[in-house]
Formats: C-alpha cells, structure tokens, sequence
C-alpha cells in the first residue's frame, strides 16, 4: 500500500537507445546520417548546414561553452560567404516584391472579350465570360465547325437553365446574342481582352 505513491524508477532503456545515447559511437553514427540525409537536400550548396551539424557534435563533445565558441566562429565565417549574400539579397528582393502594389495605372473596362478556339475549354470560357461576367464574347477558330460546337455548347447549357427556370426564353435569346464567332480576326481590333 505504501509502495504505491513511490517513483517506480526510470523506464528502461533498449539496447539502441543506450548506444546512441552515451557512446561516441552512436554519437558518431547519428551524426553521420544526419550529413548524410542534409548534403542529399542541400546538394552541397548550403555550407551553412554542415556548420550546424559540426557546432552541435562540438558542444556536446566538449561542452556547451565550447560549442558556443565554435558557433560565435562559424557564423562569423558564414555571414560572410558568398552564398550568405546571395540568399540575403533573395530574401530582401522577395521581401520588396511581397510589397510591391503594381502601377497608378487603374483597371480598364472589359467590353467585350475574344476567345481563340471554340474547343471544350473554348466554349467553357465563353460561357462563363457571358453568364457570369455579362460581357459579349467573340470566338475565333479555324474551322466553322469549330464555331459552331462552341455555340452549340453554350446553347445547351443556357437551355438546361431555362427548363428549370433559372432562365427565361428571353434571357436565353439575349444571352446567345451576346456570343459571336468565326474564323477570321475581323471584329478583333475592337475586342478589349483575348
């Protein structure tokens, strides 16, 4: 009954974990496969990580002390590498593009858009342009088949919207209006966005 509130002791430990943990060898192992799996990232461009691996095997081999010497070293060294400039100044350009707001030039209005292709992807832009947008859309191929199936398309879907009433017979006609194509560029020099 006494025996109950009393520390039973530490939990023991495997015969792997008693190897890595406090011999030189396991030690020295572990810190192998480290370099090992960090060279196989870094490719060997990034000197910075094997100091990492150097000053921590340091500090725990000769003491915290020791390795904070090693560590004030290394980094002297490496802010003043190459590569430490290099990945600064990616670090600043990046930076300076994360707060980059574009131009004072404003948005122009899109009044009517052209669409190369009256393929699937084609028809599909179309319809979304005139749907959603409510912008009028010229389509170009190379084939009046082509047009025709982008038409065709666009017609179905617009008429499956007005058998469940999203749309009406005069919403569907003005829509199909809205939708022209052939196989020329004519009418492109007046089209805002391709």
């Amino acid at each position: 009954f006494i025996d109950k509130g009393k520390n039973k002791g530490k939990k023991k430990q495997s015969t792997k974990e008693k190897l890595m943990s406090g011999s030189g060898l396991g030690r020295k192992l572990v810190f192998e496969q480290a370099a090992k799996k960090t060279n196989q990232k870094t490719r060997g461009n990034y000197p910075a990580t094997v100091a990492i691996l150097e000053v921590i095997q340091h500090g725990l081999e000769k003491g915290f002390a020791q390795g904070q010497e090693l560590e004030a070293k290394r980094f002297g060294e490496l802010v003043m590498s190459s590569e430490s400039k290099a990945l600064r100044s990616i670090f600043f350009a990046t930076t300076e593009m994360k707060k980059e707001h574009g131009t004072d030039a404003q948005p122009a209005a899109v009044k009517k858009v052209g669409v190369l292709g009256g393929g699937l992807m084609g028809a599909g832009i179309s319809h979304v342009t005139v749907a959603k947008a409510k912008v009028p859309v010229r389509i170009k191929d190379v084939s009046n088949d082509g047009v025709l199936n982008a038409l065709n398309y666009n017609y179905k879907l617009f008429e499956k919207q007005r058998k469940r009433r999203i749309l009406s017979k005069a919403d569907l006609q003005a829509k199909m209006l809205q939708l022209s194509g052939g196989v020329d560029f004519t009418s492109y020099n007046h089209i805002d966005v391709v």
